[in-house]
């Protein structure tokens, strides 16, 4: 991670050097993009998003050019479980306990927005219509991530190991039984990412259009070890939830997208 930084303030003081003989472009892309993650016990997929960009293409040679840009992107998962259970220790001394709970039918949505820097290296053939491919490596940190959550019907139980007693239906207590949760939303704590990208496609004169894609390097999550259902001793009948990317239903979570994009030099 510390060469590629010093990588990029090289290129950056590359570009500041050159900046008279650099060229200025635009892009978009649109296609499949949002969080690749395997939930235990569940499934996920991406879904569609879309994303812009500007930067400066600085030229090698007739062939070959070195790219800086920066990037403002959306990214939207979903994750679905028949059901989501758990169990862990909460709680200290005597009036520790073990609660175990069950979500029936949780859906959650992640929805991304992410600021990211490409660094890329470019071939191109020449003439008014051509060929490209580009290659490189991408610097993201979200800039808004949060998660709208469809709980489903909660099961929780509270079993207290030195009373050898287990409380069930006492929703007042924070053990509902059969309860349908009402949706609610959860901010996802992430980090910054580092993902590969590649692109090839056409050109005609200054306008590049082409097939984009980019695959995260580095897990995200800031935070690893909350629960998607966590109890809470002063208001029991009212729960915390948290998205499932920040707990250990999921081991990894990468940024992916895939699509169309076109670019426009001047």
């Amino acid at each position: 991670m510390k060469y590629l930084k010093y990588t990029f303030l090289s290129i950056c003081c590359l570009f500041m050097a050159n900046i008279a003989t650099a060229q200025f472009l635009v892009y978009g892309t649109a296609g499949l993009s949002g969080l690749q993650y395997s939930p235990e016990g569940g499934t996920s997929g991406a879904r569609s998003g879309f994303g812009g960009g500007i930067g400066y293409s600085l030229a090698l040679s007739s062939s070959w050019k070195i790219g800086l840009a920066a990037e403002m992107a959306t990214y939207s998962s979903k994750a679905s479980f028949g059901t989501l259970s758990e169990g862990y220790e909460y709680g200290t001394g005597e009036n520790k306990f073990r609660i175990s709970y069950s979500l029936k039918d949780y859906e959650e949505k992640q929805n991304i927005t992410a600021l990211s820097v490409p660094l890329t290296l470019q071939y191109q053939t020449g003439g008014i219509i051509g060929f490209f491919l580009s290659g490189g490596v991408k610097l993201g940190m979200p800039v808004s991530a949060r998660a709208s959550i469809s709980p489903g019907t909660v099961n929780v139980s509270g079993e207290y190991e030195y009373e050898g007693q287990t409380y069930t239906n006492l929703p007042q207590h924070g053990f509902p039984e059969g309860t349908k949760l009402p949706e609610t939303e959860s901010k996802i704590d992430l980090g910054y990412s580092v993902a590969a990208t590649l692109e090839a496609g056409v050109r005609i004169k200054k306008v590049y259009a082409g097939l984009y894609l980019d695959y995260g390097l580095t897990d995200m999550r800031k935070t690893k070890d909350r629960h998607a259902l966590e109890y809470q001793e002063s208001t029991p009948a009212v729960f915390v939830h948290n998205s499932i990317l920040n707990t250990g239903f999921v081991n990894k979570v990468n940024l992916f997208s895939a699509g169309l994009k076109i670019r426009v030099q001047f």
